[in-house]
């Protein structure tokens, strides 16, 4: 995580430089900055948005499970591969899709958790 780590470590050393060593590691800072929002736009659109959607399209299609489980599995992919692909490519969303989508990913990983753990127990 290179805002868990690089910032701090970045903040400290611009902390204790002098004169010109503080314009570049305000520029290194600056990289990292650009790094950490490439790579966030990256995992938001694969790892929660179309993964999300593809296993949410998937369950919908199996009858394995409830066709509503898949459809907010499908809605929290969308809204997560529209805000990855909004910050990769500059554009502005006008609602907060990226803590919605997240949010929904996460409710739906949970009751997809429960309900798998259900139909387990069944075929016990």
């Amino acid at each position: 995580m290179i805002d868990g780590y690089g910032y701090p470590h970045l903040a400290r050393q611009w902390l204790a430089a002098e004169g010109e060593q503080k314009a570049a590691i305000f520029w290194a800072a600056d990289a990292v900055h650009t790094v950490d929002v490439g790579l966030f736009a990256t995992w938001a659109t694969v790892f929660l948005g179309v993964a999300f959607l593809l296993a949410g399209a998937a369950l919908m299609m199996s009858g394995n499970y409830s066709r509503l489980l898949g459809g907010v599995a499908v809605l929290g992919g969308a809204m997560c591969l529209l805000h990855g692909s909004s910050v990769a490519l500059h554009f502005a969303l006008p609602l907060p899709v990226w803590p919605l989508g997240a949010a929904v990913d996460a409710v739906w990983l949970l009751a997809m958790g429960v309900s798998m753990l259900r139909k387990a127990r069944r075929f016990d």
